[in-house]
C-alpha cells in the first residue's frame, strides 16, 4: 500500500474541493414557466355514483370548448370527462381525460391531474393542475417534450372552467 505524504493529501483535498465547486456550478437553475395556452372548457351536470372505498366519486362530462395560445389554438372536443375523488381529508383530486383538436385538424389527447383544497375565496384555497399531452409527431409534438402546469378557474355559472396552461422552462 502506498504511503501518502502531506503534499499528496493536500492535492487530493484541493482537487475534491474544486470538483465540489464545479458540481455546484453545474446545478440547474430554478425552473420557470411560459404561457402555452388558455382553454375554456364547457362541462355538464355532475354525475355522482356515491361513496366508494376510496372516497366520494363524481364524474363531470366535458361537453366542448375552445383553446388558444401563441403556438396553438383549436377546440375542445365533447366526450371526455373529469373524474373527481373527494378524499377523507376534504381535498379533491381530479383526473380529466379528453381530446382537443388544433385548427389544422391535429387531434391531441389530454390527461390532466389536479388537486383542490380549501374553500374558494379563502387564503387556503388551492386549485392547480398538471396536464400531460399526447400529440402526433409533427407540428404540435412540442407538447410531448415538456412538462406543463396550470391554473383552473370555475366560471361563475358553473358550466365551464378556464384552464391556463404553462410550459415549465
Amino acid at each position: 500500500m502506498r504511503k501518502m505524504n502531506r503534499r499528496t493529501v493536500m492535492a487530493g483535498a484541493v482537487a475534491a474541493g474544486a470538483a465540489g465547486v464545479m458540481a455546484r456550478a453545474a446545478e440547474p437553475e430554478t425552473p420557470g414557466i411560459a404561457f402555452a395556452f388558455e382553454a375554456y372548457v364547457t362541462i355538464g351536470a355532475a354525475e355522482t355514483p356515491g361513496p366508494t372505498p376510496f372516497g366520494g366519486r363524481n364524474r363531470i362530462p366535458i361537453t366542448g370548448g375552445h383553446f388558444e395560445g401563441p403556438a396553438i389554438k383549436g377546440k375542445v372536443l365533447p366526450g371526455g370527462a373529469d373524474w373527481q375523488l373527494v378524499r377523507s381529508d376534504g381535498a379533491v383530486t381530479l383526473e380529466a381525460d379528453y381530446m382537443i383538436q388544433a385548427d389544422d385538424g391535429t387531434l391531441i389527447h389530454v390527461h390532466n391531474h389536479a388537486v383542490v383544497s380549501g374553500k374558494p375565496g379563502t387564503p387556503d384555497y388551492y386549485l392547480r393542475c398538471a396536464p400531460v399531452f399526447e400529440a402526433p409527431i409533427g407540428k404540435h409534438d412540442w407538447l410531448n417534450k415538456a412538462l406543463f402546469v396550470g391554473t383552473v378557474t370555475v366560471e361563475p355559472k358553473g358550466d365551464a372552467v378556464r384552464v391556463r396552461v404553462y410550459k415549465v422552462t
